[in-house]
Formats: structure tokens, sequence, C-alpha cells
């Protein structure tokens, strides 16, 4: 699973069928530090911005970075959360409040991969889209 795309239903169907099935949990956790990095470095996401991505081998999880700005997340700072925003696995950290947005997201929207929460003003406009009914 890449961060920079997004699985489609029919994915998210077979993986719930085949738990264990899809992307290395390293190789995502790795991206995840990367993409927080990256983000805060290009402007998109300013100290209290954050990024998650859906757990790889459990639909019903996610992965986000403990109460750190983006650009000093590392892997050690990465927890796994269930939709209910309640750590399932990592070192007792503390956490962004906003990872409840996160995880009713990832309840309501089978296909979507990743989340980044920002605040800048100068990004928001260009974030937004209408929605198809």
């Amino acid at each position: 699973m890449k961060l920079t795309g997004f699985k489609s239903p029919a994915m998210v169907a077979e993986m719930k069928k085949k738990p264990g099935s899809g992307a290395n949990l390293v190789e995502v956790i790795k991206e995840l530090v990367a993409a927080n990095r990256l983000l805060f470095r290009q402007g998109v996401v300013d100290a209290y911005g954050h990024v998650s991505a859906r757990h790889p081998q459990i639909p019903d999880a996610f992965l986000i970075a403990s109460g750190k700005t983006p650009a000093l997340v590392s892997a050690d700072h990465i927890v796994e959360l269930d939709l209910d925003g309640r750590e399932i696995r990592g070192i007792p950290q503390s956490l962004y409040l906003e990872r409840f947005i996160h995880a009713e997201i990832y309840r309501a929207r089978s296909d979507v991969g990743a989340v980044v929460r920002q605040s800048r003003l100068s990004i928001i406009p260009k974030t937004t889209w209408p929605l198809a009914s």
C-alpha cells in the first residue's frame, strides 16, 4: 500500500476476507514516517498536523504517530489504534486528540487508505472539493 494511493472497495473487501494480507507493516510504518517528514518539509502540515495510514493487515485499525511534531516522527513513535481511537499496540505515549477524527473517517470510508490532518490556512482551500451525492 502506498500512502499516495487509495485501496478500492474490492481490495478492502478482499483484505477483510483474508486478515493478515496486504502490505508489510514495517514498510507502511516507513512510509508513514516519511510522509510525516515530507509533508512538514513541504509546508503541507505544520507542527500540529499529522498523518495516519490504515493498518495493512487489520482493516479496523490504523497507524499514527504519537503526539510529536511531524518533523520529528520516527518509527518508534508510530502506534496502532482501533477505530475507537484506543491504542492496541505500541509503546504507551501521549496521543493526538484528533485521532478520533482519523478513526471516524476510517470507520465511515473503507476505501480510505490514509488521512492528513492539517490547519494551515494557505492549504485548506486546496483540500476541499464537492462530494458526489
